[in-house]
């Protein structure tokens, strides 16, 4: 492990889940402030630190496993896409290693995971290798986000044509996914750099994710603003409209439905109602003394609302 290589301000191995939409813990909105405004200071979690202890250990097991050879785990320079003054993507390796036209065969119980429309593959040459460590359940397939877009990634800027996700489970049992290069997908992967790298370029912010990404994005300004919507934008507000009226009807239907259920169990905590079964849970609170809550002081500013208000002008 030798620490990030890549620069900040184009798309990389590590960000392109993100950019295209695939990471839930990063949108790309995000990913693009992080390259024009700079990453905030990360501070390495516990997690992580124990992730890059194990890196050599699960690259060393892995290509033992498969039967690779020449395995190289110091990689302190990134590899880029594109020429060296113009490069869009750049990547950085955790590990590469050789085959001799290896055939690997699917096979779970050796933690062996082809993923082919064939249950087979044949190796040769120079191939990447990713280490991953993870606290989640195993999978057969891994997210996108958790090693196969960073590998398409480093398969393109590196021109190997095989490479592996080896992914530690829950410190306990490695399974190791055997990729082909995908000349599709690493197709996809060229288009997002390159709109990555022009919109930081250009100052072209990706749309918000959510309403709290909206709310950081367009601050309030110093003076009203007024807009007339299109046809499109009409029938998005007549949609959530609609939507939050039919929400408040269910939200009252439950609370109906739920006194009555109530008023009939009585004193009972329990009701069994055909297949399935009510629980009217009861919750144990414990003594506590009283208490001065210290509520921080806060400066005045303005600061955009989470839920838009609709009104009916007719």
């Amino acid at each position: 492990m030798v620490g990030k290589v890549t620069p900040d301000n184009i798309a990389t191995g590590s960000t392109l889940a993100a950019i295209m939409g695939h990471n839930k813990y990063q949108t790309p909105l995000e990913a693009y402030n992080n390259a024009v405004n700079g990453r905030p200071e990360w501070v390495q979690s516990l997690p992580a630190k124990i992730g890059d202890f194990m890196e050599d250990f699960v690259l060393t097991e892995s290509a033992e496993i498969l039967g690779l050879t020449d395995l190289q785990l110091d990689h302190s320079e990134p590899y880029f896409y594109g020429k060296e003054s113009k490069a869009f993507l750049a990547v950085s390796l955790d590990g590469k290693a050789r085959a001799n036209e290896l055939t690997v065969y699917d096979n779970p119980d050796k933690g062996i995971y082809v993923i082919s429309d064939n249950d087979s593959i044949v190796l040769d040459g120079w191939g990447v290798l990713e280490a991953k460590t993870t606290r989640v359940s195993p999978q057969t397939v891994p997210d996108l986000y958790r090693g196969p877009l960073q590998l398409q990634a480093q398969m393109l800027c590196t021109g190997a044509k095989w490479g592996a996700v080896c992914t530690l489970y829950q410190g306990s049992e490695l399974r190791i996914f055997v990729y082909k290069a995908n000349r599709e997908m690493q197709k996809l992967i060229i288009e997002a750099a390159k709109d990555f790298q022009r919109r930081v370029k250009e100052k072209d912010p990706y749309p918000a994710f959510s309403p709290a990404e909206a709310i950081e994005k367009y601050p309030p300004g110093k003076e009203k603003k007024i807009i007339y919507a299109d046809d499109s934008l009409c029938d998005k507000v007549r949609q959530l409209s609609h939507i939050r009226s039919e929400l408040k009807s269910y939200e009252k239907l439950e609370e109906d439905l739920q006194t009555d259920i109530m008023e009939t169990m009585k004193d009972a905590d329990e009701c069994y109602a055909g297949h399935q079964k009510v629980i009217w849970p009861v919750r144990n609170i414990k003594a506590k003394p009283e208490q001065v809550k210290v509520i921080p002081a806060v400066e005045a500013e303005q600061k955009r609302g989470k839920t838009l208000k609709i009104e009916d002008m007719k």
